[in-house]
């Protein structure tokens, strides 16, 4: 759907344009899907993490109702915050980010409460770590435990360089 088919100028165009570019160079997504006699509905959808922070609804509708503001036609915001996508955590995953990260099996353990045996199967070498089967619930855990430590790793980098100055 064209956003020149609502009623608003050149200008109004060019400065929605802008934004959902730059919205998309960050993962944001917002699409105008319906245009109907007396309204507009505008999907905003957070389907990548580039700074690693998760938008919620809220934050969404607020982005995209200062996209739209000054637009004389009622719009309706659809919000759709991110959601992981669960086959991209695998054991060879969770061994990356380990390593990235420099954690150990001891720090899993204690901190996302794995029970060890569970562990020795994710960290075994060889075959028996691609066939471990990895319940939705505990790939959840991996994906947000290792997005918290790769926030907390960049707020330390941040922190330490303004220590510096």
């Amino acid at each position: 759907m064209e956003w020149s088919k609502l009623p608003i100028d050149d200008d109004q165009l060019h400065q929605i344009s802008a934004s959902i570019q730059n919205y998309k160079r960050v993962g944001i997504e917002i699409k105008l899907v319906e245009i109907d006699t007396n309204f507009a509905t505008v999907v905003i959808k957070q389907s990548e993490l580039h700074n690693g922070i998760i938008l919620s609804n809220k934050e969404l509708y607020d982005r995209c109702k200062a996209v739209v503001v000054g637009i004389d036609f009622d719009i309706k915001i659809k919000p759709a915050v991110f959601s992981f996508q669960s086959d991209t955590v695998t054991a060879n995953w969770i061994l990356e980010k380990t390593k990235e990260f420099g954690l150990s099996r001891n720090d899993l353990e204690k901190q996302l409460a794995i029970p060890k045996s569970y562990l020795s199967q994710i960290f075994s070498e060889g075959n028996s770590a691609q066939q471990i089967k990895i319940p939705n619930q505990t790939k959840a855990l991996f994906f947000y435990s290792f997005l918290n430590f790769a926030n907390t790793k960049q707020l330390r980098a941040e922190i330490s360089e303004k220590q510096k100055q």
